[in-house]
C-alpha cells in the first residue's frame, strides 16, 4: 500500500515506490546541495506531479549493502541516495555530499555532506552516516560490495559533516564509486537491525516505500 510521508522543511519530498503504483513526485528546488536530486538537497514548496511507474520486477531485498551491486540498485535508487550521482558526461557531481577535497598525496579523501538533510526516519544525514554505511559495506557479512572498497582502508569522522576516507593507495575515482550503486546510503538507525531494513528501507532518496 503506498501511503505519503512528509519529511522536514529541507527535505519535504512526497515518497513512495511500489510495482505498478502511482506516486507523487514532487517538484524539486535545485539547489548547489546536490541539484535536482532528492537525496541531495531537493527543497520544499513545489507543488506534486502524478507519475505511473512499473517495473518488470520487484526487488526482494532492499538493503542496498546487500542489493546494491546487481541491476536493481536502479530501483534501490527510489528510496536511496548516495554521496554522490553521475552527470552526462559520467563525471561525478554533488548529491548527499556537497564537495569533496583530496589531500596532497591522493591516498585520503574528504567528503564534506550536506547540511540539515535526514533520512525517511527523521535521523539526520551526517559524517556519522555515511560512515556507518561505508563501514558495513565491508564488514556486514552478507555483503555484495565489499569487493568493491578493498581500496579504502578505514573512515573516520572530522565534525558533524565531515567524513574522511582513508585509502590504501592513490586513488581518485573515490567519488565516482562511492555514488550511486556501491554506497546507497541507509539511515544507521534502520541499519542496526539489517534483517528489517532488507525488507522496510530507510533512506534519503526521493520516495519511501510502503507497506
Amino acid at each position: 500500500m503506498i501511503s505519503q510521508q512528509h519529511l522536514p522543511p529541507a527535505r519535504r519530498t512526497k515518497r513512495g515506490a511500489v510495482l505498478g503504483a502511482l506516486l507523487a513526485l514532487a517538484a524539486l528546488v535545485l539547489s548547489a546541495c546536490g541539484s535536482g536530486s532528492g537525496g541531495g538537497g531537493g527543497g520544499g514548496g513545489g507543488k506534486s506531479a502524478t507519475l505511473k511507474w512499473a517495473s518488470s520486477f520487484f526487488p526482494t531485498r532492499w538493503d542496498p549493502v546487500v542489493a546494491g551491486s546487481g541491476a536493481q540498485f536502479r530501483i534501490l535508487a527510489l528510496p536511496y541516495a548516495s554521496l554522490t550521482k553521475t552527470d552526462a558526461n559520467g563525471n561525478a557531481v554533488p548529491d548527499l555530499a556537497q564537495s569533496w577535497t583530496y589531500n596532497t598525496i591522493g591516498d585520503e579523501i574528504t567528503f564534506h555532506v550536506c547540511p540539515k538533510l535526514t533520512f525517511s526516519d527523521g535521523t539526520p544525514v551526517n559524517a556519522a552516516a555515511v560512515k556507518n554505511a561505508i563501514d558495513r559495506a565491508k564488514t556486514q557479512k552478507n555483503s555484495a560490495l565489499f569487493g568493491d572498497l578493498t581500496s579504502i582502508k578505514s573512515v573516520t569522522t572530522s565534525g558533524d559533516l565531515d567524513v574522511v576516507v582513508h585509502l590504501t593507495q592513490v586513488d581518485h575515482q573515490i567519488p565516482l564509486l562511492l555514488g550511486e550503486r556501491v554506497l546507497q546510503i541507509a539511515s544507521p538507525k534502520a541499519a542496526a537491525d539489517p534483517a528489517n531494513l532488507d525488507q522496510h528501507p530507510v533512506g534519503a532518496g526521493p520516495f519511501v516505500v510502503t507497506h
